[in-house]
């Protein structure tokens, strides 16, 4: 929302290209090439780079979580911009949350020219694709970088990213479904499930993939025909 057009449309596009296969593939197989990472980030630095560093000048966070990756590059140089000339955020840390505990030096702070000093509030990326490592999740001036598989690590380090940096730590989930203890059979029975039957579990992602239902009766009707 703080960013003009195309970039705040980016969600309606996710799901326009995600239903063309061929279309998606072309987006993601060009904007892996460096020269298009290059052109797409100047076009976003120079259009959305005031607004992005608006947002956090207003909010003042004690630290960014980026979960996307066409948000690493321009916040990063938001964030610098503030920590240069801009009003010096808190640099309070929050507690780490149930159980995941997080440490990293925190980045050297820079010196306006009134003498005073000001640290650039901490970026932090969660990687939350599980296939191929798209090179706009990692860029080597974030401060921890949250990875799902090895793939990711030899990715990242790659494209100039330290170990001190690198999280290796699957992918993110709800508290409540990592805390999940029941047996199969009590889970059946709490959810009317006949034990009797194999069960199909069909996700689709924070956006989904397209008609979920759709896919379920199709999922359904072939393993009918397999009895």
């Amino acid at each position: 929302n703080c960013a003009p057009y195309p970039f705040n449309r980016m969600v309606s596009q996710y799901r326009y290209m995600q239903s063309r296969p061929l279309l998606w593939g072309t987006m993601y197989r060009t904007s892996a090439f460096p020269p298009t990472r290059f052109l797409f980030n100047s076009a976003q630095r120079l259009l959305a780079k005031s607004g992005i560093r608006a947002c956090i000048a207003q909010h003042e966070p004690d630290l960014v979580i980026s979960m996307h990756p066409l948000c690493q590059t321009v916040p990063l140089q938001a964030l610098a911009s503030l920590a240069h000339d801009g009003p010096s955020p808190s640099s309070v840390a929050s507690p780490p949350r149930r159980g995941i505990r997080v440490r990293w030096r925190p980045r050297r702070r820079a010196v306006a020219s009134g003498g005073e000093a000001r640290g650039r509030v901490p970026f932090v990326t969660v990687v939350t694709d599980l296939g191929a490592a798209h090179p706009l999740w990692l860029h080597p001036g974030v401060d921890l970088c949250f990875v799902p598989s090895s793939s990711f690590v030899r990715a990242a380090k790659s494209k100039g990213l330290t170990d001190a940096q690198l999280r290796l730590h699957g992918l993110p989930v709800r508290h409540d479904f990592a805390m999940q203890r029941r047996r199969g059979a009590a889970a059946r029975r709490e959810l009317g499930l006949h034990a009797d039957r194999k069960t199909v579990l069909v996700v689709g992602g924070g956006d989904g993939v397209g008609r979920l239902g759709a896919i379920v009766c199709a999922v359904a009707a072939e393993l009918g025909k397999r009895g």
